[in-house]
C-alpha cells in the first residue's frame, strides 16, 4: 500500500496527487504564517496545488491524446514556473536600501515546483523537497539571524 503510494500507482491517484501538493505547499507556508509574512499558508497551498493541477493536466494531454514527448512536456511545465516567477516577483519591494519578500518569492519557486512533482506522481522527491525547504525557511534562518547578530554587535 505505502509503495503504491510513493509511485503514484491506485485508484485515486489525481486525488492523491492534488491532496499531498496542497497539503505539503501548506507546510512549507506554515513556516512562513509564523514569520509573520505576507504569503502564508493559504498562498503556498494554493501554489503547490495548482503546479500539481497543471502538471496532471500535462501527463493526461499526453496519455489521452496525442503521445507527448519530453520537449512538449518542458512546453507544458514551462510556463509554470514563469508564472510562478512572476508572482513572486509581486512579494519583492525594495524598502529603505533593503530587499523585502525575496526569501517568500523563493519559497513560493520551491512550493510549485512540489507541486509539480506531486502532479506527475512524484511523492518522494516531494516530500524530500518539502523538508528540505521548511529546514532552509526555518532552521536556517535562526542560523542566519545569529550570524548577522554577531557580526552587527562587532561593527
Amino acid at each position: 500500500m505505502i509503495e503504491q503510494f510513493l509511485l503514484g500507482t491506485g485508484s485515486y491517484e489525481f486525488f492523491v496527487r492534488l491532496v499531498v501538493a496542497a497539503l505539503l505547499g501548506l507546510l512549507i507556508g506554515t513556516e512562513r504564517t509564523l514569520g509573520h509574512k505576507v504569503a502564508g499558508m493559504r498562498t503556498f497551498s494554493l501554489i503547490a496545488l495548482s503546479a500539481a493541477l497543471f502538471a496532471v493536466i500535462a501527463e493526461q494531454v499526453g496519455l489521452t491524446s496525442v503521445p507527448i514527448s519530453s520537449v512538449a512536456m518542458a512546453n507544458i511545465i514551462a510556463p509554470i514556473i514563469s508564472g510562478i516567477g512572476f508572482i513572486g516577483t509581486g512579494l519583492i519591494f525594495f524598502k529603505h536600501e533593503h530587499v523585502n519578500g525575496l526569501t517568500t518569492a523563493a519559497g513560493l519557486w520551491v512550493t510549485a515546483g512540489v507541486g509539480m512533482a506531486c502532479g506527475l506522481g512524484y511523492y518522494l522527491l516531494a516530500a524530500i523537497s518539502s523538508i528540505i525547504a521548511i529546514v532552509i525557511l526555518g532552521i536556517v534562518s535562526l542560523f542566519e539571524r545569529k550570524l548577522i547578530e554577531k557580526e552587527n554587535g562587532k561593527a
